[in-house]
């Protein structure tokens, strides 16, 4: 009986008192997106931009050679990061409010030798062209993503 008592109490304190907190990798909280962008040159895969703003103010830009038939890359030259400022961020969100605001978009006749853009925000899809937008609060965003980039954004023309 004693025996038994002990194996009880035994029990108890190995289990009972096992610290139930989870490791510190585990309770971070996860980046949401703010918004991403995919800036491409319009009938080739080359030269595209993908942009991604996390809540936390990080903005990654990366440079490649997109799928032709989807927004992933099959070659990245280049990625970058950087954390931006906290008024750039609130700039930020602020565009994404007003933009939120209007219909979502989807990109009309095809343009050739221009600049295509998708611009994702809360599950809302506007594509359009690069210069089609420059008098509202999208216009305002894709000057400011190109400015703010960790890579330069070089929506050349062609002759």
């Amino acid at each position: 009986m004693r025996y038994y008592m002990w194996s009880i109490i035994s029990l108890f304190l190995v289990f009972g008192c096992q610290n139930n907190q989870k490791p510190k990798e585990n309770m971070q909280t996860k980046k949401e997106i703010v918004f991403n962008c995919l800036i491409y040159p319009t009938g080739s895969p080359t030269d595209t931009y993908f942009i991604e703003l996390s809540d936390d103010g990080t903005m990654t830009t990366t440079f490649g050679t997109k799928s032709t038939d989807k927004e992933d890359f099959v070659k990245i030259i280049e990625t970058k990061t950087k954390v931006l400022s906290t008024s750039d961020i609130n700039a930020f969100l602020n565009l994404k409010n007003e933009i939120v605001k209007m219909k979502e978009m989807k990109r009309g006749s095809v343009k050739k030798g221009g600049w295509e853009i998708i611009f994702k925000t809360n599950n809302k899809v506007y594509h359009f062209y690069y210069g089609d937008m420059n008098d509202n609060s999208l216009g305002e965003i894709i000057n400011k993503i190109k400015k703010m980039s960790p890579i330069k954004v070089d929506l050349h023309g062609w002759s």
